[in-house]
């Protein structure tokens, strides 16, 4: 029998029945979780974690009598209607997708509905259908977007889905130029007001409100650009004149993709394994986060010429437990993280993390900054951001906002400005 955490033991002893289980990163939420659960459980998690037994290897460490059916979330959006019920439910990761929901809205016979996931919808359903006596959301990253804490509020009986617009009006703002898209509501009111709706839907924390976490550190490394790059970004707003397609396209051409086939460019080759390999002499341990396949596919490459502990995760690959094991059990090696797959997982022996390039996404940077910061490994880490233009910079102020860039490529004027004063030129 694991030691519990005294935020743990106050949570199980509470032992409520339908809640949201968000805590931050390395807190132990899958071992709450397991031990609020009853009887016979189902278990709805993202493919990797069921691919890599998460859920069967935290359980194998409790006392706990009851049995669980771990399914993918693909498995669970196809084939929920041939589910028996459970008497527990979890819903693990539940930020991705199943908290599903957007601003807009879709119509039937000229009737409005609210625009949700096809997992939002076979969750919901199942619940009505099949009323399990436990539900838990779990996730580190609940707040993605206020629909989300909508969605969530749906799925554990707290609120129905005619509060949909009451809801979006309190939250959002329909863009005045396009009232077809909808803006998240900055003030600091409105903050508080969602702060407030989400702890009334579950536990929430950061593993800071519970155990002693050093100071972390972090630091921005410029990289650069070359000519051929440069010359690149004047000619993108012309192409793309639409700012969200032309950002990401930017932020392409800064990470060296300049051609269909993906061919690192010099600044990439050169710049970027320099500095990385600045920090592989340092440490000899590293996890690099990159958002790009073809920087994967290069940098593994590159690292494996200075060790033969090159790990690499990404969507594509059918052996992460096996890589994920190998990295724990090496006194040297680097793992590279595809930015989107960044959650499920735990590195807690290496001590510098590098953001070779950015998901738009804040989850994403979040949950990779998790990997290695966990309650039963308490260490001083070091967070690289290589950074090489204006759209690295953006991307990254975002982040440090706790947004997501893309939204905020429309809600800020500052970040279109960026890409419109390439037009004056």
């Amino acid at each position: 029998m694991i030691e519990l955490y005294e935020h743990q033991k106050e949570i199980i002893n509470e032992g409520k029945k339908q809640t949201g289980i968000f805590h931050g990163t390395g807190s132990g939420k899958t071992i709450t979780t397991l031990m609020l659960a009853k009887g016979d459980t189902l278990i709805v998690c993202p493919k990797t974690q069921k691919l890599d037994k998460t859920w069967e290897k935290n359980l194998a460490l409790l006392d706990k009598d009851i049995t669980i059916t771990v399914v993918s979330k693909e498995m669970f959006r196809r084939d929920y209607e041939h589910y028996a019920r459970y008497e527990t439910l979890i819903f693990d990761e539940c930020h991705e997708g199943i908290l599903g929901a957007t601003p807009q809205v879709i119509y039937s016979n000229r009737v409005a509905y609210p625009k949700t996931s096809k997992l939002f919808e076979a969750a919901r359903q199942y619940i009505l259908t099949r009323r399990p006596d436990r539900i838990y959301l779990v996730s580190a990253t609940p707040t993605r977007s206020p629909m989300a804490i909508w969605a969530a509020g749906v799925l554990l009986g707290r609120w129905g889905m005619d509060t949909f617009f009451q809801f979006r009006d309190i939250y959002y703002i329909p863009m005045p130029t396009d009232r077809r898209i909808f803006l998240v509501r900055k003030d600091k009111k409105t903050k508080e007001r969602l702060g407030k709706v989400v702890r009334s839907l579950g536990y929430t924390g950061r593993l800071s409100d519970w155990v002693d976490v050093p100071d972390q550190t972090y630091k921005d490394v410029e990289v650069g650009l070359t000519k051929e790059q440069n010359d690149m970004l004047e000619e993108i707003p012309l192409m793309y004149p639409d700012p969200l397609v032309g950002t990401q396209k930017m932020y392409q051409v800064e990470q060296g993709f300049l051609h269909e086939e993906g061919e690192p460019t010099k600044v990439f080759k050169e710049n970027y394994s320099k500095k990385i390999l600045e920090y592989w002499d340092e440490f000899h341990k590293l996890f690099l986060i990159v958002n790009y396949t073809w920087q994967i596919d290069y940098l593994e490459k590159v690292m494996k010429k200075h060790t033969k502990n090159v790990f690499v995760i990404s969507g594509k690959r059918k052996d992460r437990e096996q890589q994920i094991e190998k990295a724990n059990s090496v006194e040297e090696g680097v793992v590279i993280a595809q930015a989107m797959v960044t959650s499920g997982y735990e590195l807690p022996s290496y001590p510098c993390t590098i953001f070779v390039s950015f998901s738009h996404r804040i989850v994403d940077y979040i949950q990779a900054c998790g990997r290695v910061l966990r309650a039963n490994a308490i260490k001083k880490n070091l967070y690289i951001h290589l950074i090489t233009g204006e759209q690295s910079e953006a991307r990254l102020e975002s982040i440090k906002q706790k947004e997501d860039f893309h939204e905020a490529t429309y809600a800020k004027e500052k970040y279109k400005k960026l890409f419109e004063k390439q037009k004056d030129k």
